[in-house]
């Protein structure tokens, strides 16, 4: 079977951390081409490797620090003599670029989620209580409160304000200075840094917005459920 990108949407997997989830070991993927949800039970074993793995990848967050990349960008430019704006080497392409390595890493980071949330095998769909409360859990705890950043009350604080700093601080000013004139090596670094903050946005468009209205509507339609 053909993996068509984008066709499937990985849910939280319910580990019992935060005040929202419960611990269940349950995790969800919609299926938008057949349109149903695929349910699948982790066991201990599987839920303490899927924390590890997730610690593992957000101790990597700190790589993405000015601290470092200032740093390696003047190491860069030391092994070239040659400076010049992207426009000049790449022309129009010299947009494209990034947009396109920013959407390549977005596409290989959900398909990357989905294909971790599918190792476990698929079990009966629960009952509807207990759906509803994993989807009521899995959206307090990864959109309204957000607790993967921070334990706030406020309902989407964290989740506005990375989206704020991320389109309007983080990416204009790194295309900024994508566009100075620069050696090849500083340019290589700086695409694929440009590449990584622009891939942030369909990230932040699909786990928030998308993510959230389908999991309110899915909420809903088990609402309705419940009380016929």
């Amino acid at each position: 079977m053909v993996n068509i990108p984008l066709a499937k949407m990985a849910f939280h997997l319910d580990n019992g951390l935060g005040e929202q989830l419960s611990g269940t070991g349950l995790s969800a993927t919609y299926n938008f081409v057949e349109k149903k949800i695929v349910w699948r039970k982790w066991g201990k074993d599987s839920v303490g490797n899927q924390l590890n793995m997730t610690q593992k990848i957000l101790s990597l967050l700190p790589l993405s620090s000015p601290l470092l990349i200032v740093p390696l960008l003047l190491f860069l430019g030391n092994y070239s003599q040659t400076v010049a704006t992207p426009v000049e080497r790449f022309h129009v392409y010299s947009f494209v670029l990034p947009v396109v390595l920013g959407i390549t890493l977005f596409i290989s980071f959900e398909s990357l989620m989905v294909y971790i949330m599918e190792r476990p095998k698929i079990i009966e769909a629960p009952d509807i209580a207990v759906q509803k409360q994993y989807f009521k859990g899995v959206y307090d705890f990864s959109i309204k409160y957000n607790n993967a950043v921070g334990n706030y009350k406020t309902p989407y604080l964290v989740s506005i304000v990375v989206a704020i700093f991320v389109c309007f601080i983080a990416v204009p000013l790194m295309f900024w200075i994508y566009n100075q004139p620069d050696t090849t090596g500083t340019f290589v670094a700086k695409l694929f840094m440009l590449g990584f903050l622009l891939s942030l946005i369909p990230n932040l468009i699909w786990n928030l917005l998308i993510k959230g209205i389908l999991t309110n509507k899915i909420i809903k339609k088990l609402e309705n459920e419940m009380e016929k």
